[in-house]
């Protein structure tokens, strides 16, 4: 690419002619991330990647406090894609959904990504942020990146790098420049240092020359596909890293076959399914491995030396995007995973788009103090969605217009901060399209599920009407003024014909006294819908993320027997699981497994 202004022009033989903008941090991207300044402490709490649970294959682990704003809504998504996407019938108290291959959790865990972002993408073009030159960076960093995960069970490197074809339908990929911070707040990579720098796209290694900065300070950088396949290149990444890993632990090189490095190639019609790749060569997720902190071990700096290393790469199709993640998922592994993931999000949003969703610009998604995210930050991620609030569909409030969630979620979201009656859950939210919650603490972000598909359901078209209906009856009186009826209609895709308009108001408002009911209107039009009946008894699962958390010192599932009862159970004040819980089932017991509580902290 040539830099040409504000846009970087592809003249490589696989992007003749595009033209796409060139993006950095310094858009407002870091601000509102982080706030005015970078706290080097709250920082460090996001430093960690996407790593999974050795007692439980499918649950993400969560090292400090912080990430929980991204880990559980990324867990939400991978229970729901893989207990209702699948096509399979989960037999009531089957636990064999729990067992799964490597490959499996692998494709989940892509797809979710891909999806968090292509339903964010404001533009219809997602952005995904990776490292630009990662040998470079870990020199900067003191091999950081390889540092901080320790295998806690066994040493050695076995898992495959899966590079998804798409050689024939990349042309919706583009390379941008890589990233630059705002003046005073980062430092530049030194790209004398940095002279070449590989860049997976399809089956090939692009190799961008780096040359010097230019005058707005972005860096300038010439596309020439080389002939080395990105199966070559992998497999010397991991040659590389785990030379690193080895010098650390002290283990002499040699041919031991567990540090056996295995590249698999994957058909893009395939990626839901590992049927066609044989066992000892399916993808394996570092499942034994658990990514370690040491306090003293990340550099004041690390910001800084992040920001200016990270490049970015555009999409508009959600193959793309799942072939580009699974080419640089070291990067979404590694102790920066995280971080790159929600910049990917960020950027993929557009930080104009974000501030015009959330109510309080001036506070930015992270907490700068304790390092938490925010509800903005929750909501993007479940709904597309940056706004502040859970609440149904948009209030105004002494002439204030508050924005809410727009729509059915497909996952959903609970809050003892309801309980506590300082704010109510929305039924976008609070009934998804399936049944998995992100359950909010004061503190933490944990998720509940269930196997039990009958639980949620779509919106029914009286629910639809009745949601209409509300937002003409702005005090929730349960009527709206006659004249009010066509409009109403109209919202709903009804016939408004003049004739037949006029003989519903006079159906609906005969004394003519200027109201319809909210029953009158639902028992003309919706009389005959079909009504949904949850089961009373189900299965129910609880996920923490958090180590320190778990009752039985592993991040693990817990499972228990929920019952709606008769009559309401009653709701304390007490930060509990089942208090939370109430909020959707006032009449809910649950019997968990070791006859404990599952914390919610």
């Amino acid at each position: 690419p040539t830099l040409s202004d504000d846009h970087v022009t592809c003249t490589c033989n696989k992007y003749d002619g595009c033209l796409t903008p060139a993006l950095s941090m310094d858009g407002g991207a870091v601000e509102v991330i982080w706030g005015k300044t970078i706290e080097a402490d709250v920082f460090s709490r996001w430093v960690q990647g996407f790593q999974f649970s050795p007692d439980e294959p499918l649950a993400l682990v969560q090292q400090s406090g912080g990430p929980c704003a991204v880990l559980a809504p990324v867990q939400a998504f991978m229970m729901q894609r893989h207990l209702f996407n699948s096509g399979k019938v989960i037999e009531y108290d089957s636990d064999d959904w729990r067992s799964c291959t490597d490959h499996t959790i692998y494709m989940l865990l892509l797809h979710c990504l891909s999806h968090i972002l292509t339903q964010s993408a404001s533009s219809g073009v997602v952005r995904i942020a990776v490292l630009h030159d990662k040998q470079h960076f870990e020199d900067m960093t003191g091999s950081v990146t390889n540092a901080v995960s320790i295998a806690t069970d066994k040493v050695g490197l076995k898992e495959a790098v899966v590079v998804i074809d798409d050689d024939d339908n990349d042309s919706g990929v583009k390379e941008e420049v890589p990233l630059n911070l705002p003046s005073g707040q980062g430092q530049n990579m030194d790209t004398s240092q940095a002279e070449v720098c590989p860049v997976e796209i399809g089956s090939q290694v692009a190799s961008l020359k780096m040359s010097d900065s230019s005058a707005s300070g972005a860096s300038v950088a010439a596309c020439d596909v080389g002939e080395t396949t990105a199966t070559q290149f992998t497999v010397g990444m991991l040659s590389s890293a785990l030379h690193n890993v080895n010098q650390m632990l002290g283990v002499a090189p040699g041919g031991d076959k567990s540090q056996e490095e295995v590249a698999v190639t994957v058909s893009q019609n395939d990626t839901d399914s590992c049927t066609d790749i044989p066992g000892e060569k399916r993808p394996r997720l570092d499942t034994n491995k658990v990514t370690i902190l040491q306090q003293g071990t990340l550099p004041q700096d690390i910001h800084d030396k992040l920001h200016s290393n990270i490049k970015i790469i555009s999409c508009d199709d959600h193959s793309h995007v799942v072939n580009i993640l699974a080419q640089h998922f070291s990067d979404y592994q590694g102790s920066f995973g995280i971080i790159l993931f929600l910049y990917s999000l960020i950027l993929t949003k557009g930080v104009d788009v974000l501030l015009e969703e959330m109510e309080d610009v001036s506070e930015p998604l992270i907490d700068s103090k304790y390092g938490h995210g925010s509800q903005s930050l929750v909501n993007l991620l479940l709904t597309g969605q940056a706004v502040t609030n859970v609440f149904d569909l948009d209030k105004e409030v002494s002439g204030l217009k508050l924005k809410g969630i727009s729509q059915q979620s497909v996952v959903g979201f609970l809050t003892i901060l309801e309980a506590l009656r300082y704010c109510k859950v929305g039924s976008f939210l609070k009934t998804p399209q399936f049944p998995v919650w992100v359950i909010g603490s004061e503190t933490h972000l944990t998720v509940a599920f269930s196997t039990e598909r009958n639980l949620t359901a779509v919106e029914s078209p009286e629910a639809v009407a009745r949601r209409a209906f509300r937002k003409f009856d702005k005090e929730g009186d349960d009527f709206i003024a006659t004249d009010s009826l066509e409009e109403l209609m109209r919202s709903l895709d009804m016939e408004t014909d003049s004739e037949y308009i006029s003989f519903i108001k006079n159906k609906l408002d005969p004394d003519d006294l200027g109201i319809i009911l909210l029953n009158s209107f639902l028992d003309e039009f919706f009389s005959n819908c079909e009504v949904h009946f949850p089961p009373k008894a189900f299965l129910l699962y609880h996920y923490n993320g958090l180590l320190q958390s778990s009752n039985s010192g592993k991040v693990k599932f817990v499972k228990g027997n929920a019952v709606v009862l008769d009559e309401d159970t009653g709701m304390s004040s007490d930060v509990t699981l089942l208090n939370c819980l109430h909020t959707k089932w006032p009449e809910l017991v649950v019997t968990w497994e070791h006859r404990t509580d599952p914390p919610i902290n």
